[in-house]
């Protein structure tokens, strides 16, 4: 159980962020985040978001526990920022910390709409995005066929729009699709119920040179032609959005925390655990997961800290348990999430599906 003290103190912070590749000049976690605002700072990175995640993941069958710490760093910059991004990424790296870029450059917030060629599915016509977007709030899906939530997201277009028939003559939605031909974009088509959008194809090269998607589906809403937001469905409420950009205020974000268990009466939040309370429980996990010999790569459970740094926000700090895996794996967890839902509550996730 040491080893797991010394784990876990690491994790919380107890004692001092001593991990061996972290460069002799800066050592304590205190002064990693503030390296971290200040180089978002100086360089003017005030749309990009840095995620320190630190991990404990109990491994099934063992006494042992991984350690994991990235830093991961999410955002959309214009391209005459692109060299500041890149003196930013060679300062972090003398952090020696694992970095997960995931900065896109290009087709960022604020950017008029490109001026980029695609062929109009509807009409069989070759167009330029910026004359679909026009000056109307307009949302851009880009999507493939392989993609299986790109799909479950077209089926939803219609219903949205004769759901707010007040959008009718302010608000545009179009597809672009980026499937190597347009022949598997048609067939696609073909099976999804979605008359009231204007379907675009274009190349991946062209795609990735005008709007720089790295993600499918990715959205990006424009308003009189301008990028006013870009990212995954999933991460904004857009039937919120849409009067409200209307009202000349900004993008609504959707709720957080979908799936947490949450509060529960009687049970301590995890992100409220005193450092004893954290240990024990720690403890209570490694000692229940390590009598269950699962196959590797089945069933998943960590704890994550997680600290969001900008720019120009204070540092937001969070924790969060996760145990999930297939549905076959279910009974054999029973006790492991009896333990779990008995002890903790919150920012807790627990899933066993196909």
């Amino acid at each position: 159980m040491d080893d797991m003290r010394i784990c876990v103190e690491r994790w919380m912070c107890i004692n001092r962020y001593e991990l061996g590749y972290v460069c002799a000049n800066v050592r304590d976690k205190a002064s990693i985040l503030a390296c971290i605002k200040e180089l978002l700072e100086r360089h003017q990175l005030d749309t990009v978001t840095a995620l320190l995640i630190e991990t404990i993941e109990f491994q099934f069958g063992s006494d042992e526990v991984l350690e994991d710490v990235t830093l991961h760093l999410n955002g959309s910059v214009p391209s005459t920022k692109e060299a500041n991004v890149e003196q930013m990424a060679l300062e972090l790296m003398e952090l020696g910390l694992n970095i997960l870029p995931m900065i896109t450059i290009g087709a960022s917030p604020g950017e008029l709409c490109p001026q980029a060629e695609a062929m109009n599915l509807n009409t069989n016509q070759l167009v330029t995005l910026d004359t679909v977007v026009d000056t109307k709030i307009t949302l851009l899906d880009v999507w493939a066929s392989w993609c299986s939530p790109s799909l479950e997201v077209l089926v939803s277009y219609d219903t949205l729009l004769e759901k707010n028939q007040q959008w009718k003559d302010a608000v545009t939605i179009i597809t672009l699709n980026l499937d190597d031909n347009m022949a598997d974009a048609r067939s696609a088509l073909e099976q999804v119920p979605s008359h009231r959008t204007h379907h675009l194809w274009m190349s991946k090269d062209a795609c990735d040179l005008h709007l720089s998607v790295n993600a499918i589906p990715t959205w990006f809403l424009f308003q009189h032609g301008r990028i006013v937001w870009r990212g995954h469905p999933s991460s904004i409420d857009l039937e919120a959005t849409i009067p409200s950009l209307q009202e000349g205020n900004g993008v609504v974000p959707a709720p957080e925390n979908d799936g947490a268990l949450g509060p529960t009466p009687g049970l301590s939040d995890l992100q409220d655990f005193s450092d004893d309370q954290l240990l024990e429980f720690c403890q209570s996990l490694q000692a229940r997961v390590s009598e269950l010999a699962l196959p590797d790569h089945t069933v998943s459970c960590s704890l994550e800290s997680s600290i969001t740094v900008t720019s120009d926000k204070d540092d937001k700090h969070s924790r969060r348990l996760v145990l999930a895996g297939p549905a076959q794996f279910a009974s054999a967890c029973a006790d492991l999430e009896a333990l779990i839902r008995s002890t903790v509550a919150g920012n807790v996730y627990i899933s066993f599906s196909d």
